[in-house]
């Protein structure tokens, strides 16, 4: 009998449980610290029930492993992480008109005056812990190249998200301008990796290829994700195409041809797109490839996180890293092999 995923993957997925649970639960304690306000704290409540980011903890706590530091240096920094991506996960629902994602529902029901105020709540709560990790390792160098790697994985996903809406129901965006952003939706994985392993005395060498694979993991989620709206997996493709960007498979699909761009474009600009037109724009992405060509950008950024980690010391780290990566790709390529 073949060996399930979740077996092949055992011990990576024991390792997220372990280290994710943990640091959930000190996230589920920091977002009602001082908060009194019943309004605010309920809900908080149901960001405490729906929110359960456990890979940014992970990669965090393994790429300080990796070399050479020991877990406890980065529990902290695992937990900044999960309070500024909530945080910043918040803001990206009001950008998105987002009610559900992931098939729970977000806050963004209680308006989006008080969906931000949450949303900067967690951010400034972010910040507050990483005033913990200053006092604890009392080097001003290695601090501001701590904060100085934060600070730049934010401004590069505002800058992804900035650039993101300029692609809304656009089927003429350039690949290469979209790939860009998908490069950097996710860019504090890039941080989480870097901060992990500057936190656990690493060289520099070692703290740019470790960030390197955070950032091409965080490339293959951001993949993955749009992988899974192009098949409508989670149901939100109308949303999707009316409120975000255009995926990248139906993007590329659309610029095979005019006629393709003319029929997508029809369906797009629908005020009510119907289940039928849906599998159309599905079938248009079929016939031309997009999810092979998606699978190649995959593999080729998964080789390249491989190659990253050749130059790291063998470890049960770096092994469960190398997972990490082996996984992410798998799932893409296991959705996109679903089409055809």
């Amino acid at each position: 009998m073949a060996t399930s995923r979740e077996n092949q993957y055992k011990d990576l997925n024991s390792t997220i449980e372990k280290i994710g649970n943990k640091v959930l639960e000190r996230f589920r304690e920091e977002i009602f610290a001082g908060i009194k306000n019943p309004e605010l704290i309920s809900i908080l409540e149901e960001v405490k029930c729906y929110w359960r980011d456990t890979y940014r903890p992970t990669l965090t706590q393994l790429s300080c492993e990796a070399v050479g530091g020991q877990s406890e240096t980065v529990k902290d920094a695992g937990l900044v992480f999960a309070l500024a991506a909530a945080g910043a996960g918040i803001h990206d629902d009001i950008v998105d008109k987002s009610s559900n994602k992931h098939l729970k529902k977000t806050i963004h029901g209680y308006g989006i005056d008080k969906t931000l105020i949450v949303g900067d709540l967690l951010i400034s709560k972010a910040w507050t812990t990483i005033s913990k990790i200053v006092r604890e390792i009392g080097q001003p160098t290695k601090i501001a190249d701590i904060i100085e790697v934060y600070g730049q994985c934010s401004a590069n996903m505002c800058e992804a998200e900035i650039m993101e809406i300029s692609c809304r129901k656009k089927l003429d965006t350039d690949l290469d301008f979209y790939k860009e952003i998908l490069w950097n939706l996710n860019a504090d994985m890039q941080g989480c990796a870097k901060i992990g392993a500057i936190l656990g005395n690493g060289s520099n060498k070692e703290i740019q290829n470790l960030g390197e694979i955070g950032r091409i993991l965080g490339f293959l989620f951001a993949v993955r994700s749009d992988v899974m709206d192009s098949l409508n997996i989670e149901g939100n493709i109308c949303h999707r195409l009316k409120h975000e960007s255009v995926p990248l498979p139906i993007l590329f699909a659309a610029q095979t041809s005019k006629e393709r761009e003319r029929k997508i474009e029809s369906i797009i600009m629908k005020k009510e797109i119907p289940e039928s037109d849906i599998r159309k724009v599905l079938e248009t992405c079929f016939e031309t490839e997009a999810l092979l060509y998606v699978d190649n950008l995959a593999k080729e950024a998964s080789e390249e996180g491989m190659s990253k980690l050749c130059a790291i010391q063998p470890s049960l780290a770096r092994d469960l890293l190398q997972q990490f990566l082996e996984r992410e790709y798998s799932y893409i390529s296991g959705l996109s092999n679903l089409a055809f």
